[in-house]
């Protein structure tokens, strides 16, 4: 149903969706080779962790102290490799959203749909478009 509230067609002939146990922070998964796409029970029924959202937050904020008092200690190369990773964390929180269980699906029906597209900005706009249709489908 949710395949077919975003995309408006029927779902890909052969595919399946599946609960597995923890995947190690991973709320999903998608398996061509058996095409599957594994949800984590286990990520998604604990109410109380950290959040991929928290984890890059700490690290961007952690990051960019490291790259201050590095900057302040004059060791241009820490400076440099702190800022860095503080940059590669703050992209991570602007990336896509939500990453709840519709939003984890509709991430892996991404993969899908365009298999052999890479994570990156492209990915996310259409994470994102998915999102949008749902949710306009959802509130229609």
């Amino acid at each position: 149903m949710v395949w077919r509230a975003v995309y408006g067609e029927p779902w890909p002939k052969g595919w399946s969706v599946r609960w597995v146990g923890f995947m190690r922070g991973a709320y999903g998964l998608c398996s061509y080779g058996r095409k599957t796409i594994l949800l984590s029970y286990g990520d998604a029924a604990r109410k109380n962790g950290t959040t991929q959202p928290e984890i890059f937050q700490r690290r961007y904020l952690d990051g960019l102290a490291k790259a201050f008092w590095y900057c302040l200690m004059g060791d241009q190369y820490r400076y440099q490799a702190w800022a860095h990773y503080a940059a590669n964390n703050r992209i991570e929180l602007e990336r896509e959203r939500p990453r709840d269980l519709m939003g984890t699906l509709i991430h892996e029906f991404t993969h899908v749909r365009n298999v052999g597209l890479k994570h990156g900005v492209e990915f996310d706009r259409l994470v994102r478009w998915g999102w949008d249709r749902l949710h306009r489908h959802h509130c229609a």
